[in-house]
């Protein structure tokens, strides 16, 4: 037998090591998943923008390349600087 099992310390302390260990892949897991589901809903928000012909942009306000700016402003991932935006954040 090795010397953790032989010590009812030791095996203690590899007892709470390994709680430890658990509760930061739990965390770590929890973050990647939060993660994925930003990056689900971000694809579908690019996918249904990029559905926008001309006319539906103009009546937007929006050019094909603002896309990643209104994201960021919306989501708070950016200070915002389109007025509609703000109001919409605001209430």
């Amino acid at each position: 037998m090795n010397a953790v099992h032989q010590d009812p310390a030791r095996l203690g302390l590899f007892i709470a090591t390994l709680g430890r260990l658990a509760c930061h892949v739990r965390a770590e897991f929890r973050s990647l998943r939060i993660a994925w589901f930003a990056n689900r809903r971000r694809a579908a928000a690019r996918r249904e923008f990029a559905r926008l012909d001309a006319v539906g942009l103009r009546d937007l306000g929006l050019c094909a390349s603002e896309f990643d700016s209104c994201w960021s402003e919306s989501t708070g991932a950016a200070s915002v600087t389109r007025r509609r935006i703000a109001d919409a954040c605001a209430g």
